[in-house]
């Protein structure tokens, strides 16, 4: 995440400071981040009224973008249903005419964009997600990135010890903190 590019910051002068957290804020590293740790895809699982994020190990499967597509500015992104069946996976959506059967580690064509789902090699399974309402929702990479610039805050906590301060507001925890 973003402390990692902390590492480069050794004793630079204050001048320098405003420097860094103007770069920690960047749309380029916040882009790096969100394709490092493949977030552009959020997977859900929904019981009952109540979806809940998926990461990590609470993920049975990793949705990873190969390439977007141009869509009209009008077009909503419907969220995509999945069923796993074995190696079969099932996808369905509002945005599709059809149900598409596929597997893991396939190029899966959708409206929006081409996409790979592979298996989650960390998946751990825990009776807190159905896997039968599983779903992922798909983002372009600049939304997701716009959207997180606004929710990660850094400053300059100390001035006299040049400390700064990096804090996210994100529901998933995990996930979060990987982000920072």
């Amino acid at each position: 995440g973003m402390m990692s590019e902390l590492s480069s910051f050794g004793g630079r002068a204050n001048s320098g400071i405003n420097n860094e957290i103007e770069l920690l804020k960047s749309k380029k590293l916040t882009k790096e981040v969100v394709q490092r740790l493949n977030i552009q895809n959020t997977v859900y699982s929904k019981k009952g009224l109540r979806a809940t994020e998926l990461y990590e190990n609470s993920a049975p499967f990793l949705v990873s973008v190969i390439s977007e597509k141009k869509v009209p500015a009008d077009f909503k992104i419907e969220p995509v249903k999945v069923q796993l069946n074995g190696d079969k996976v099932l996808l369905s959506s509002e945005n599709l005419d059809n149900t598409i059967t596929s597997t893991y580690n396939k190029t899966i064509n959708l409206p929006f964009a081409n996409l790979i789902l592979t298996k989650n090699p960390k998946y751990t399974k825990t009776d807190l997600i159905d896997p039968n309402k599983l779903y992922f929702v798909f983002a372009p990479i600049d939304k997701v990135v716009s959207d997180l610039q606004k929710i990660i805050d850094i400053k300059l906590v100390d001035k006299e010890a040049t400390v700064i301060g990096i804090s996210i507001n994100y529901p998933n925890i995990d996930k979060g903190k990987a982000i920072v």
